[in-house]
């Protein structure tokens, strides 16, 4: 069958919201973006649907409080396109709002994470070759100007919302001993508001994951 791999799932109260990969039997060398309702019981509701292309096994999915909000790393197919971090809102029935927003000066990404906060909106954080950078974006999927959270070879961020300021962690692949874990809490603009804290000599690797309890 299909390969299907790096899966992503939300859950709104009370379904899940389910979104993964599989490679394309359409366009050579690249993946499906594929988004499929879930019951509480694990049996899926109605179709899966596929929402775009990507190359890279970069994506997450949240619940924006009306429905689904989508990001991951697009990929230019057959069709045309273009790379970069593309973002959907699917209404609560899992239906497509509209084409995807291109989020700008992203061609480059490596690595993505995103959260959404009730109240506050959503965040997308993302690393480019100059380091880490982070975006607000709005109900409609809508990104605000980036802002760099910090520079170097960065890599695995993630982001969670808590105490009305969203934490970002990161892997610093640019020291001497495999990689530092970093930590910094920024505003809704993603501008820095704390000292940017290091676990030095941890020797991290993979992913990392983060929760505000």
């Amino acid at each position: 069958g299909t390969s299907q791999f790096t899966p992503r799932a939300v859950y709104n109260g009370s379904e899940w919201g389910v979104l993964w990969q599989q490679s394309s039997t359409e366009e050579a060398g690249l993946n499906d973006v594929r988004f499929q309702r879930v019951s509480t019981d694990g049996e899926a509701i109605g179709e899966a649907v596929t929402l775009g292309v990507a190359r890279l096994p970069q994506q997450e999915i949240v619940y924006n409080g009306a429905g689904y909000t989508a990001v991951w790393m697009g990929a230019r197919g057959d069709a045309g396109g273009v790379d970069g971090i593309k973002i959907q809102t699917l209404a609560a029935d899992g239906t497509p709002m509209g084409p995807a927003t291109d989020v700008p000066a992203t061609f480059d990404v490596s690595y993505l994470s995103a959260a959404w906060a009730p109240l506050a909106g959503g965040m997308i954080v993302y690393t480019r070759p100059a380091g880490l950078y982070g975006a607000g974006i709005d109900q409609n999927g809508t990104p605000r100007a980036a802002a760099l959270i910090n520079d170097g070879n960065l890599q695995a961020p993630a982001i969670s919302f808590g105490d009305g300021a969203w934490g970002v962690a990161w892997l610093d692949a640019g020291v001497e001993t495999p990689q530092d874990v970093v930590f910094a809490i920024v505003d809704d603009d993603a501008n820095v508001i704390s000292p940017v804290r290091r676990q030095e000599g941890v020797q991290a690797q993979g992913s990392l994951h983060i929760a505000y309890g």
